[in-house]
């Protein structure tokens, strides 16, 4: 195992987890999120659109997207070819297609951090304001970097079960887990897509007065933030696997150990 990749996995993970929980912290002391946000989680969107978090939220998710394209590098040109050679074209061009995947992956974090949601999209929330293409362009970013990582997993689920090299490795308890872990993912992308600031989903019907209003979206918020923290939790157990997958693996991958697969 390299040691620029021994320390990229845990550094993206580390990355994350400070990232956002510094962002929602100091949006929250700083007053950023009232009167939307009442509880927290926050929904991680709104702790990145004001300063000073806006350039916690740019640097430290930019730097997870880095350490996503090094890890699919990695992964996809040096890992999975060494474990299947002769493997056949199946499995070649599912490995193919899962590298880019991470690739756009890793493109789509990196946009969406660094264009932030329109400053003032709780006016937008109360239609008071109109969305902006910088908020239409950071939520599809957001959405390309959510199904472009699930679909790396699903490709990577897939490829093991078609290469009997990698399901020696690959497969087992850890498969399932990486399987459960997209279905919980899948799960909180839909719920954190609907109740999302640009979100024409959010449902305002029978608020008599202004305060109700703000509360019922206060509500619908609160589970959509649940929903992005679970599914950032998610991504964050997904690292944790190719971390423990690749020091299981470190052995096999080693230059100066030769091993054959029919030992």
């Amino acid at each position: 195992m390299g040691t620029v990749i021994k320390y990229a996995i845990p550094a993206a993970a580390t990355s994350i987890v400070c990232t956002l929980l510094g962002c929602a912290h100091v949006s929250w002391r700083m007053g950023h999120l009232s009167p939307y946000v009442t509880r927290f989680p926050p929904i991680i969107s709104l702790t990145g659109r004001l300063m000073p978090e806006r350039l916690i939220y740019a640097v430290g998710l930019s730097l997870v997207a880095a350490s996503m394209a090094y890890l699919g590098r990695y992964v996809h040109g040096f890992v999975v070819p060494r474990l299947t050679r002769g493997g056949g074209d199946q499995v070649g061009r599912l490995n193919t297609a899962a590298w880019w995947s991470i690739y756009v992956a890793a493109a789509g974090l990196c946009v969406q951090s660094v264009i932030p949601l329109q400053s003032d999209i709780f006016a937008v929330m109360n239609g008071e304001g109109s969305l902006k293409a910088q908020s239409v362009i950071h939520q599809g970013a957001a959405l390309i970097f959510f199904l472009l990582t699930m679909l790396h997993t699903y490709l990577l689920l897939y490829m093991i079960k078609k290469s009997p090299k990698l399901n020696q490795h690959l497969g087992g308890t850890m498969w399932y887990l990486r399987a459960g872990i997209l279905c919980a993912s899948v799960l909180a992308l839909f719920l954190g897509a609907f109740y999302h600031p640009t979100s024409p989903k959010l449902v305002t019907t029978g608020a008599s007065t202004a305060d109700i209003k703000v509360e019922i979206i206060a509500n619908q918020l609160f589970v959509g933030a649940l929903s992005q923290w679970l599914w950032c939790l998610c991504f964050v157990l997904i690292l944790c696997v190719y971390d423990y997958e690749l020091k299981k693996l470190s052995p096999l991958l080693s230059y100066s150990h030769s091993f054959s697969f029919d030992q």
